[in-house]
């Protein structure tokens, strides 16, 4: 039977012990949060919100995960394909002759080609094949010279 001025029971340690950890989580929690900027980006759709981030967490060296860089798989993907579709289309526009067979034998395979593909899912041979050969081709390459002349997103190099 102890009094009021005892020393506290196993239960009371415990519980001081509980309250002294999580003191101290508190106190450890506040300073991350006090070193912690907290940023608004505000902008409008395409504006580059999303890259600034990027950016940052490049610059100050925070590499990216696994996971996020098949995060931007599908839209870089998605770009490539944007570009070929759109440079196959000048070039019909603009009158310029392809210089090879490989490049004008992709161009149904470009054509018909989804304009994304999913995380996990594979860009067919033929697709990729097409691309690399209509890159390769210079009628392709001086159609790209005259980019100024037609709307091609600024990733297509």
């Amino acid at each position: 039977m102890g009094n009021c001025f005892g020393s506290p029971s196993g239960v009371d340690k415990e519980a001081r012990s509980k309250h002294q950890d999580i003191e101290r989580q508190l106190k450890a929690d506040k300073a991350e949060l006090e070193r912690s900027v907290k940023l608004l980006l505000l902008g409008s759709g395409e504006s580059g919100k999303s890259t600034i981030l990027k950016q940052f967490k490049l610059i100050h060296g925070v590499p990216y995960t696994d996971s996020e860089r098949m995060s931007f798989r599908p839209a870089i993907l998605g770009n490539l394909l944007a570009g070929g579709k759109t440079l196959v289309d000048a070039m019909e526009r603009l009158n310029i002759p392809y210089e090879t067979q490989e490049a004008q034998r992709g161009i149904d395979a470009i054509r018909a080609a989804p304009n994304a593909y999913g995380e996990g899912e594979d860009v067919p041979k033929g697709v990729s094949d097409a691309m690399q050969a209509l890159w390769a081709d210079p009628g392709v390459q001086a159609c790209f010279k005259r980019s100024a002349e037609f709307q091609l997103i600024d990733s297509c190099q």
